[in-house]
Order: structure tokens, then C-alpha cells, then sequence
């Protein structure tokens, strides 16, 4: 009986590297390997994939005589965690007729005459540190999730996760939002058009303090500006609603 158990044990441990191997790709061949890593590391996940199936492969033409037991364990639950987070970050679809579908960036947005030069969260937030500052007559367009402000300091805020490696070192990036035309902030996805306004010192003080959102582990919203929306859309969720990329001059990565 033990010689049986350690013959079909050597099997499953040959298949729980199979179905690692084979989950790997499937995330590479289905587009979904940005829920978990950076774009950056597809070649790190294919590699890896292709370590899995080959150990797999040689496992199953020459088991070992101990299997693995806690290793296959650990395995298995990482594979069962990952393909339950798969279903669950994937963006669904827009759930309501009002949305505006995803389209190719063009390189601005034109509303009442007026061009609005595309780019994401992550890319304002660093020309606002620049030096000089972006023109105070410039008109920028955003996307992201409209949430509420926390501190109470504005009606709104923008905000969108920013990835460097993967999902556990996101960090939300973010505006203050006020204008007329928003609307109400309550998680949905929206396009912005508007402008920089400059806050006064003593507002800039109190927006020093980074504020916590539900879901998001840490959050950066700019001290020194508010964002003045001249024109707000609601849109779906882009297909990589991630900020994975940040540019410091024209075409942005929006």
C-alpha cells in the first residue's frame, strides 16, 4: 500500500507542476498576466511556465520515491487562489448604456473649442513637481475612479492604481476634483477634462496628509492643486486599468 501511495503520489506531484505550468501560460495567452505582474515581467512568467512544465514532464517519466507533500499542497492552493483572483480583478463590463466605450487615445480631446492634452494620474502628479509647473492655462484630460474626498476637502477625488512589479506594491495615485459639471462620486469610471488650480498654502497644509480609501493599501493625492472639471464622461473600465507606465513628455501613456 505504501509503495502505491508512493507511486501515485510521484504522479501528482508530476501534475501539480503540469497545472502550474499550464495556468502560467494561460494567464500569458489570455491577456490576464497584468492582474498579477507588470507587462514588464511576461518573459519572467513564461520562463517560469516553461520551468513548471518541463519539471512536470521529467517528474512524470522518473517520480521521486518521497513526494512532496506539503509542496504539492502549497502549490495547489496557489493555483486555486490565483485562478479565484483572476475572476474576481478582471474588469467587468460596463453595466450601464450611458458609459462611452474604450477607444484608441487620440492626442487631445477637443470640448468647446478647447484641446485637453491626454495623460494618466501618475504623469500629472510628477509635472506638478517639475519645475516650473504646467501653465496654468493648460487643459488636461484624466481617467480613473471617482471617489469621495475622505478629508471632506473637496466634493471628489481621482484616483488610479499605480503598479511597479505587481498587485502588492500598488499604490493609488490621485486628484481633488471639484467643478459643476461632476458627478457624483461614487466609484465609477469617468474622463475629466479640466484644469490645474493651484490651492493656497494653508489648504496645501491640510491636504498633505494621505488620505485611506477602501481597497487600496496607500494612496498619494497631489497637496498643492485641485483639479477644475470643465467636462466629466462616464467610461468603462479600460482593459488595463492599471497606471503601468509614465512618461515625461508628449504622446503620455494615459
Amino acid at each position: 500500500m505504501s509503495a502505491l501511495l508512493q507511486r501515485l503520489g510521484g504522479r501528482l506531484e508530476a501534475a501539480v507542476f503540469l497545472a502550474m505550468g499550464g495556468w502560467c501560460l494561460r494567464l500569458l495567452m489570455t491577456g490576464d498576466s497584468w492582474l498579477f505582474l507588470h507587462p514588464r515581467f511576461r518573459i519572467l512568467l513564461a520562463g517560469s511556465a516553461f520551468v513548471c512544465v518541463f519539471f512536470g514532464m521529467l517528474l512524470m517519466l522518473h517520480p521521486l520515491p518521497r513526494p512532496h507533500w506539503r509542496g504539492m499542497a502549497c502549490l495547489l492552493l496557489t493555483i486555486a487562489l490565483g485562478v479565484a483572483g483572476q475572476r474576481g480583478l478582471r474588469p467587468q463590463e460596463a453595466d450601464s448604456l450611458d458609459r462611452l466605450p474604450a477607444a484608441d487615445t487620440p492626442a487631445a480631446f477637443t470640448y468647446d473649442g478647447r484641446d485637453y492634452l491626454p495623460l494618466n494620474l501618475a504623469e500629472l502628479y510628477l509635472l506638478t513637481e517639475s519645475d516650473p509647473p504646467p501653465d496654468a492655462e493648460a487643459r488636461f484630460a484624466l481617467q480613473g475612479m471617482l471617489l469621495p474626498d475622505p478629508e471632506g476637502l473637496a466634493p471628489g477625488v481621482l484616483l488610479r492604481l499605480q503598479i511597479v512589479c505587481c498587485l502588492a506594491d500598488a499604490v493609488g495615485v490621485g486628484f481633488r476634483v471639484e467643478g459643476t459639471r461632476l458627478p457624483p462620486p461614487d466609484g465609477r469610471w469617468v474622463r475629466l477634462l479640466g484644469r490645474l488650480r493651484p490651492v493656497s498654502e494653508a489648504m496645501a497644509e491640510q491636504m498633505q496628509a494621505s488620505p485611506q480609501f477602501e481597497g487600496v493599501f496607500v494612496a498619494v493625492v497631489a497637496p498643492g492643486y485641485v483639479f477644475v472639471v470643465e467636462e466629466a464622461q462616464s467610461i468603462e473600465t479600460p482593459a488595463m486599468p492599471f497606471i503601468g507606465e509614465m512618461r515625461m513628455e508628449p504622446p503620455f501613456a494615459y
